[in-house]
This record gives structure tokens, sequence and C-alpha cells, in this order.
């Protein structure tokens, strides 16, 4: 954020105030200044520094990947930079399933801060974990975290379609992959229209997946776009959905 005076008389001075907001390390700023001075239109100011902080956090931002029903974890270092011990008195956080866990280190002037996440469904989590002390400088610490959670079994694609039943092939092929095959997970039953469709699987066992044809039957659809799903449940059930959506034109 930048505040500055706007005229300047001649012979005057006059003065640019940049403030940045950075919790800790080394950071560097620049500012675009633009003047009707012929002689110096346009000039760049540079602003570097480094912010000691009270408390040092390890990893203020945080990046984690894997598998949804998985435990994701990770360990952050606490680091009272000034001497000052300290005391951990409450911690939230808007994380699914969050729990943590600390271990002092040093009197209290270092902490081992311990946290693990787990969603059983997949998607992307964005949140953040508020950590209240009572040093007597730094009341609280943020550390974000972004998170994604695999599907462990995937469709592959997840919508088939059909633009001419006369003028194309009519089978449509759907693949089952199982991303982490920890378990040996089966097609139990497939829920579809059997009286639109014709809808047969087979495993592939060198790729970890299932191959899924679909065939509509021609002479059963009323003329018209139609829209549909096919719905695989599967042993052992998950915790997600698996639909892939069947649609197209039937022309007369």
């Amino acid at each position: 954020m930048a505040s500055y005076d706007h005229q300047i008389p001649p012979g005057g001075l006059g003065k640019i105030t940049l403030k940045v907001k950075i919790h800790q390390g080394h950071f560097t700023k620049a500012a675009r200044v633009k003047t009707n001075d012929p002689k110096l239109p346009h000039f760049v100011l540079r602003l570097s520094g480094e912010i000691i902080p009270f408390i040092k956090v390890s990893s203020p931002r945080i990046r984690l990947r894997g598998f949804c029903s998985d435990t994701l974890s990770k360990t952050v270092k606490l680091e009272a930079l000034d001497g000052s011990m300290f005391n951990i008195s409450k911690v939230e956080s808007t994380l699914p399933e969050f729990k943590w866990s600390v271990n002092p280190q040093k009197d209290s002037k270092n902490y081992q801060f311990k946290f693990q996440i787990k969603s059983d469904v997949p998607k992307n989590v964005r949140g953040k974990i508020t950590i209240f002390t009572d040093h007597p400088h730094k009341k609280s610490l943020v550390i974000y975290v972004y998170a994604y959670f695999r599907p462990r079994v995937k469709l592959k694609p997840k919508r088939v379609y059909w633009k001419d039943f006369k003028q194309e092939a009519l089978q449509r092929t759907v693949y089952l992959v199982i991303k982490k095959p920890d378990k040996n997970i089966q097609i139990k039953k497939l829920i579809y229209p059997e009286k639109l469709f014709k809808v047969s699987w087979e495993k592939i066992n060198a790729k970890q997946a299932h191959k899924i044809k679909v065939v509509p039957i021609i002479n059963q659809f009323p003329s018209g776009s139609f829209n549909y799903r096919l719905k695989i449940i599967t042993d052992p059930p998950l915790p997600y959905p698996l639909e892939v959506t069947l649609s197209g034109i039937a022309k007369p």
C-alpha cells in the first residue's frame, strides 16, 4: 500500500510512504512512480529487507497431497527468536477432521507442532490453523494449508455422448480406474435404464481397472435429446458416488 504527496511545489520536497505486510523472512517489493516532470517521467522505488518475527513458523504456508480416506500430516517448528518462553493456550482450524499435538522443546521456547487432516471424499481443501499463545508480543500465529485429496477410484470419461445413432458406432467405453490399489475393489452392481441401454463390464487386471461397455438400444429411444445416469456400486462401497452421464440426441 502506498501514500504520497500529490503536489510538490518547485524546489519543494515530497514524501512517498510504502507499507508492506510481511509476516517473516526476506522480502523485496517495488513501486513504479509516474510524474509530470519531463526530465523524470517515471522511476522505480525498491524496498527490501528481512522481517524477524517474535515467533518463527518454519512453514507458514503448507501444501499437502494424498488420497481420500488417508490421513495427511505435517510437523511445524515454532521458535521464539526473542528468547521468551511461551505457552500454546488454544488452537482453532477450518480444516476437515483436524487433530493436533504439540511437543515443547528447550524450556518452552520452541515447539514441534504436529497436525493431521482427513477427508473421505475427493476434494480440494483450503483452510487455516490459528495458534493462540501467551507470548507478550505475539498472541496468535496463522498457518495456511492447501490440500488435495485424490480419488481412490476414478471414472474415465465421466460423460459419454451420442450425436447420431445412424452415423456412428454405438458402443461407448468407460474405464473405472483404481488409482490406489490397496483394496480389492470390485464392481458389485450397475444401475441404469435397462430398457434403453445394454451394459456389460470386465476386469483388466494388468491395469487395475474395469472396462464398462455401454450400447444404446436405438429402437427404444423417442426422438429428441436424452440425459441419463449410469451409477456404479462397488464392493467394498466408496464414500462418494461414481456416476457416468449418458446423453445425446435420438433422431427419427
